[in-house]
């Protein structure tokens, strides 16, 4: 008599068949058994809990139980991350597009190394089919891959003569630092 399957998804890729079941990832060398954690913002090069150690809990969608708890970030972590943004732009803006590219490469490098944890993460956390999860992470390092080598290509750098007896230049320059909230589902 065979168990019952009641594993979130599955999906192979090549010999090695990916699965995560309930909060424990199974058939995952990378993830074996590991249970999700704390989580923290990553401000400044480090990673901080919230200001007010404010917390929310991420629960897994098969059982309700609760994986992992993730900071509950309010104005204070905010203007925190813009400072410490804006700290770094001097640095990063005098960087070549080379240089930004190479930087944002890294990261893309660093998602593909990790991507079987990634995926099994993700699917422990949305409760999604591997097979969706890998689509959608395969497209995630193609677009960090894509826009770390868009920004080697910028445009808008002009010359003209716009008025009699003057040359006029166009360029974009980094204008300064944003913070952003995207909402999501």
């Amino acid at each position: 008599m065979s168990e019952p399957n009641n594993r979130i998804g599955c999906a192979a890729r090549g010999s090695q068949q990916y699965c995560c079941q309930n909060r424990e990832f199974t058939n995952t060398p990378a993830v074996k058994g590991k249970q999700l954690q704390d989580l923290a913002n990553f401000i400044g090069g480090a990673w901080v809990p919230a200001h007010d150690g404010a917390t929310d809990e991420v629960l897994d969608p098969a059982t309700g139980a609760v994986i992992a708890t993730a900071p509950a970030s309010g104005e204070a972590d905010v203007d925190a991350a813009v400072a410490a943004a804006r700290g770094a732009f001097g640095e990063w803006s005098a960087k070549t597009p080379r240089q930004r590219s190479e930087a944002l490469h890294a990261v893309a490098d660093a998602i593909e190394a990790n991507m079987d944890e990634l995926r099994a993460l993700e699917c422990a956390n949305v409760g999604k089919p591997v097979s969706i999860i890998e689509f959608e992470m395969d497209l995630t390092l193609d677009n960090w891959r894509f826009f770390a080598s868009a920004g080697r290509f910028l445009e808008g750098k002009a010359a003209g003569e716009y008025e009699a007896g003057y040359t006029s230049m166009i360029r974009r320059d980094p204008l300064g630092v944003i913070g952003s909230i995207a909402p999501w589902n």
